[in-house]
């Protein structure tokens, strides 16, 4: 009835309180009766005045087809059984607004209140309730088939819910690739839920490789080869789902890198898409970097040598150095850090995680954006303002390019630029090869404080392969 001109609006309710509180519009001139008998007007309340006799033909036109409305404008007829000045009220410009359908019968509100524009679920609910509360008990179902439909009405609605997060978040993703790559990408697979749900074991904790703040990634097997799954958690809602068909977009493009973990797929029927990955095998860089975790017994831990850390460094580089340049638009990854970086059965570098990636708009130099990342890697720049360049990557990549050389976290040892150059001397360069101190260097150049002072990826990736190629040379 609301979306009639003289029907007092219901706007809402609380259903907190032990009996539901409504909530209507509010009638500015009050009821009916404050302006109909004369010693009502003796209450000294505001804004009374006795109608004019043309306003009075009009509201009782304005009633006569609010209740007209009520037995010939629904599915069913409506009977008020209440119609009396005080649930008949006036707005500002003294239009009748029939109120109070408290009385009405309960079949007939159902229908007006739960069913009129609501969801199909609500509609079966309703109607089953409407059933059990038939006048004639033989007409009643028993609680055996109630509860049956029930199970029947939930089961059919949880398939409906999946088509309908499917139908979205695939629209939604078409137009993020569309937007951002001009519809080209690489082809990626359709998971279902059920698939992924039996590949790890209905998720099971045991499973869980890598906790983040807004999601978990699982090991699990799917037709005989390892997979990862990143399974956002209940947290991650509506709010991030821009997000996160952002990151499927992203990687989809970067999946032909072979230092780029590869998107191998993604299930569209949860409500924040779960995306599915090839498997590392070695787990995450910082558990091969940092000696204080290998403590925690995983598989495959050991420490890397000098050979394969500048190779992992030059492989990373190289992904970066993509990111900004191998696509039609330039990507800023945002977080490149030691979880974010995996390696696979062979120890090659694996950039991950693309949630947080952003691109800057052609003709641009940077994008403006919230503010994110891990902190200690984030770029002084960024920091101050939220601007984000090529550059702000190149710093991201010198603290790890530093933290790779020294096997040591710079939050935990450095806090400032001149902290950082004074324990690189006596820590990598002190005694060392002319490789190391190239490593060291180029790691100092990243990380400068003024970032036009900073090379850019592909002059870093550049300048690893020189080096790992001067290492060659040496033996």
């Amino acid at each position: 009835m609301s979306n009639h001109k003289n029907v007092l609006k219901l706007l809402g309710c609380c259903l907190e309180t032990q009996v539901p509180t409504l909530v209507y519009e509010f009638a500015a001139s009050g009821r009916l009766s404050d302006h109909i008998f004369e010693k009502n007007l003796s209450s000294s309340k505001k804004n009374q005045v006795l109608l004019s006799w043309e306003s009075k033909v009009r509201i009782a036109m304005e009633i006569a087809d609010a209740v007209a409305y009520l037995h010939d404008g629904t599915s069913k007829t409506i009977i008020h059984r209440d119609i009396n000045f005080d649930t008949i009220y006036l707005d500002q410009h003294y239009v009748a607004k029939l109120f109070d359908f408290g009385l009405s019968d309960i079949r007939v509100y159902m229908k007006a209140n739960i069913l009129k524009g609501n969801i199909e679920q609500s509609m079966a609910c309703a109607e089953l309730a409407m059933r059990c509360m038939e006048f004639n008990p033989e007409e009643r179902p028993s609680m055996m088939e109630a509860a049956k439909e029930l199970r029947r009405i939930r089961r059919f609605f949880r398939e409906k819910t999946k088509e309908i997060h499917f139908l979205e978040n695939g629209a939604r993703l078409l137009e993020e690739m569309i937007t951002s790559f001009d519809g080209r990408s690489q082809p990626i697979r359709s998971f279902s839920k059920q698939e992924l749900e039996k590949a790890t074991n209905n998720y099971q904790q045991d499973g869980v490789l890598h906790h983040y703040w807004c999601y978990k990634l699982y090991k699990g097997t799917y037709e005989g080869r390892a997979i990862s799954v990143k399974k956002f958690t209940e947290s991650a809602t509506q709010k991030y789902i821009g997000m996160y068909i952002n990151e499927v977009a992203i990687a989809s493009q970067m999946s032909n890198h072979k230092n780029v973990l590869k998107l191998l797929g993604c299930c569209l029927e949860t409500q924040v898409p779960t995306l599915v990955y090839e498997f590392a095998a070695s787990g995450r860089l910082s558990d091969h970097i940092f000696e204080k975790n290998l403590s925690r017994s995983k598989e495959n831990q050991v420490l890397l040598s000098w050979e394969s850390k500048v190779r992992i460094a030059m492989e990373i580089a190289d992904a970066v150095a993509y990111l900004h340049n191998g696509t039609s638009k330039t990507i800023i990854h945002r977080d490149i850090n030691f979880d974010t970086i995996y390696l696979d059965q062979h120890y090659v570098a694996k950039l991950f995680d693309f949630g947080l990636s952003v691109w800057i708009p052609l003709g641009q130099r940077h994008v403006d954006a919230d503010l994110v990342g891990t902190f200690g890697y984030t770029a002084p720049e960024s920091l101050s303002t939220g601007r984000y360049t090529e550059k702000s990557d190149v710093y991201n990549f010198g603290v790890v390019l530093f933290e790779i050389l020294t096997g040591k976290r710079i939050i935990d040892i450095c806090t400032n630029e001149q902290d950082i150059r004074v324990y690189m001397k006596a820590n990598i360069l002190k005694g060392n090869t002319e490789q190391s101190m190239a490593c060291a260097e180029l790691a100092m150049r990243c990380m400068e404080f003024n970032p036009e002072e900073r090379p850019s990826m592909m002059e870093a990736a550049k300048e690893l392969t020189r080096i790992r190629r001067f290492q060659h040379d040496s033996l």
